[in-house]
């Protein structure tokens, strides 16, 4: 019987069933916007043919309200397929930034739709229960 090698174990691809639950993992992580490292770290260690895109996809999250984002960057690196729980998240985020796009054209009706609209197939969507918040994200434009 051969002794167990970590290194060997490591070296495996994961099931398509576990990649799929990494990276369900990862959009409730993003979902409600709490740690998302963690998520993160978990796609890297156990998905890592994933990592980047998921990185790509944290970071457009974490930059959205960034006074300098290059929108036209952000949607190139939302461009994930094959994945529903990632195709997801880009949906949400393609939301986020078509909101940052209506608000830049300070369009502040059509940014608030962006907001209440729902962004996740099956429900849940971008704005909080909190009302005044919503409104104050659109009358405080990052452009």
């Amino acid at each position: 019987m051969r002794p167990f090698n970590d290194t060997e174990a490591k070296l495996t691809s994961p099931d398509d069933e576990t990649i799929a639950r990494v990276l369900t993992n990862f959009s409730q992580h993003i979902k409600t916007w709490s740690d998302l490292d963690a998520g993160l770290a978990s796609v890297k260690n156990i998905a890592p043919a994933f990592y980047l895109p998921c990185k790509r996809l944290s970071e457009g999250f974490q930059s959205i309200f960034n006074l300098n984002l290059d929108l036209a960057e952000l949607k190139t690196d939302c461009q994930v397929t094959g994945q529903p729980a990632l195709e997801e998240c880009c949906a949400a985020l393609g939301q986020l930034i078509a909101w940052r796009e209506a608000l830049e054209a300070q369009d502040l009706d059509k940014a608030l739709t962006y907001l209440e609209s729902e962004a996740y197939p099956g429900g849940g969507s971008l704005s909080t229960p909190n009302k005044p918040l919503r409104i104050g994200l659109c009358k405080s434009s990052p452009a």
